[in-house]
């Protein structure tokens, strides 16, 4: 959904390729508490190949079960859309590591873009107590 120039450090690491198996990642070092894979880094694997699966660019909801350690190392998740409608997709999958199954989640991803009354806004404070919307959000 982005072009390479655009992409920063964490698209990169959550970056997915599509093979005949499913959709291929490499868990790299440095995404780990301990060794084992950060529960939100593997979440965002997961999500980003259900959304490369449905053709929908927007996670709307997510639900994931970790099942197992994911160490550093390669790893495919498997996807299954379940319902395709106009608006939105429900999409299962799951991220296994050398046949084992780390964590299965469940989704609901979007094409829609949504109207600005839809959009959340990050409220920054700074050491001084001064407030202000952070740029780029919105």
């Amino acid at each position: 959904f982005r072009s390479a120039e655009s992409m920063f450090e964490f698209d990169r690491a959550v970056a997915v390729h599509r093979d005949y198996s499913g959709w291929w990642a490499t868990v790299p070092d440095g995404w780990d508490i301990n060794g084992n894979a950060n529960g939100g880094y593997l979440l965002s694997l997961a999500t980003n190949a259900m959304r490369e699966a449905s053709g929908r660019a927007h996670p709307i909801s997510v639900t994931m079960h970790y099942l197992s350690p994911g160490p550093a190392g390669n790893g495919v998740t498997t996807t299954k859309v379940m319902k395709a409608g106009k608006r939105f997709a429900t999409v299962a999958g799951t991220l296994s590591q050398d046949g084992r199954d780390i964590a299965t989640a469940l989704g609901g991803q979007s094409k829609a873009e949504f109207p600005p009354c839809w959009r959340t806004y990050i409220t920054v404070v700074d050491m001084n107590g001064t407030v202000a919307n952070a740029p780029g959000h919105g």
